[in-house]
């Protein structure tokens, strides 16, 4: 989900298009459970293994910097269908 194609796919500017997306992004994040459930399910995984093994403190941090990363990555794909709708709306409008 890149800014230019929905430029492009839509009719709207880039940054329009940008805004729409980090938009919807931040929306999914903060509503959706299983955006929620993964952060949680992730990070209860790097506190037990820190709490476990005291020694792979890195490993759990590394753990817990890679579920940051991919629940950001969930959260754009579970938006991309309310991009696409707004995008839609507002190259109509």
């Amino acid at each position: 989900m890149h800014p230019e194609v929905i430029s492009e796919e839509y009719g709207i500017p880039a940054a329009q298009a940008r805004d729409i997306i980090g938009r919807e992004t931040r929306r999914a994040l903060l509503q959706r459970w299983q955006a929620w459930a993964w952060l949680t399910l992730t990070a209860g995984l790097a506190t037990a293994l820190y709490l476990a093994q005291p020694g792979n403190g890195l490993c759990a941090l590394a753990i817990g910097g890679g579920a940051l990363l991919v629940w950001y990555q969930v959260g754009r794909f579970l938006a991309e269908p309310a991009v696409h709708a707004a995008a839609r709306d507002r190259s109509a409008a």
